[in-house]
């Protein structure tokens, strides 16, 4: 087996065995997230007006939710049976996928705007060129992504 196949198929298998905690623990994450709100409804603002959004690595669905909620039709791709499941379960209406970032379960420029929460962080640097150029695939022409991946809050002392 290659490599880069076992390193994902550890990462599907690590978040399959923790997907009802993690469903719990960031289920209300958005909450206390003013910037990602702000920012997250202004890539849905942006998207083209009925296209479909995808939340890449969505986990349990939570930020498809939330946009879904203002409107958008969210789409959740995620690498685990799990978080999907969570996902279809919690937030039936967000359509979910399993899928991988270097293989989107998606047609050429279905998306109007993609999101990936902290989802390349488990890519190795080798993959973000494929990756990507699968994110450019999905995506319609003068499109948007947001690819956050670390947040930092600084303490007041």
């Amino acid at each position: 087996m290659e490599w880069p196949v076992s390193r994902h198929h550890a990462v599907r298998r690590s978040y399959d065995a923790v997907a009802g905690q993690y469903t719990e623990c960031f289920r209300d994450e958005l909450a206390a997230k003013p910037l990602d709100r702000a920012l997250l409804a202004c890539l849905a603002e942006e998207a083209e007006a009925g296209a479909p959004v995808a939340d890449l690595g969505c986990g349990p669905g939570h930020v498809a939710a939330w946009l879904a909620g203002r409107g958008v039709a969210a789409v959740g791709i995620d690498l685990s049976p799990g978080m999907i499941a969570a996902g279809r379960r919690n937030y039936p209406q967000v359509q979910f996928r399993e899928g991988d970032l270097l293989r989107l379960p998606a047609a050429d420029g279905e998306f109007g705007a993609a999101v990936a929460f902290y989802s390349v962080i488990h890519l190795e640097p080798a993959e973000l060129g494929r990756a990507f150029g699968e994110v450019h695939r999905v995506l319609r022409p003068a499109r948007f992504c947001w690819l956050p991946s670390i947040s930092v809050r600084r303490s007041g002392t």
